[in-house]
């Protein structure tokens, strides 16, 4: 179950299909997980400052479980820069952190993913 959270201090409010449903078409594909299962958290007009500047920029995390090593995270990182830049903000103003989860630390419909 991949979750991309996106804080960034632009307005998200007009985020919409255009931007989620190709990212998480891409991303189902990277991690070899159903569409269905991929989670977009994007907050926006976030106080954030990157070098000093409040020029649009972001801070984003993904975690998912397994699948987070230099390849795939080089991979992930691809698909996730070339997305948020077509909102206006620049590869070198978004910083992207990588978690690998485990089964028994996340539930879902009900259960723990670890007892399904």
């Amino acid at each position: 179950m991949p979750m991309l959270k996106i804080e960034t201090n632009l307005d998200t409010s007009t985020w919409g299909d255009e931007i989620f449903k190709p990212l998480i078409s891409e991303l189902a594909v990277a991690t070899n997980h159903p569409e269905q299962l991929i989670c977009i958290n994007a907050s926006g007009n976030q106080n954030i400052s990157f070098g000093g500047s409040n020029d649009p920029c972001s801070i984003v995390h993904f975690e998912l479980i397994e699948q987070i090593n230099e390849e795939k995270n080089s991979q992930y990182a691809t698909i996730i820069f070339k997305h948020l830049k077509t909102k206006g903000i620049p590869n070198d103003r978004t910083l992207i952190m990588f978690t690998e989860l485990k089964n028994e630390n996340i539930a879902w419909n009900g259960s723990l993913l670890s007892q399904k």
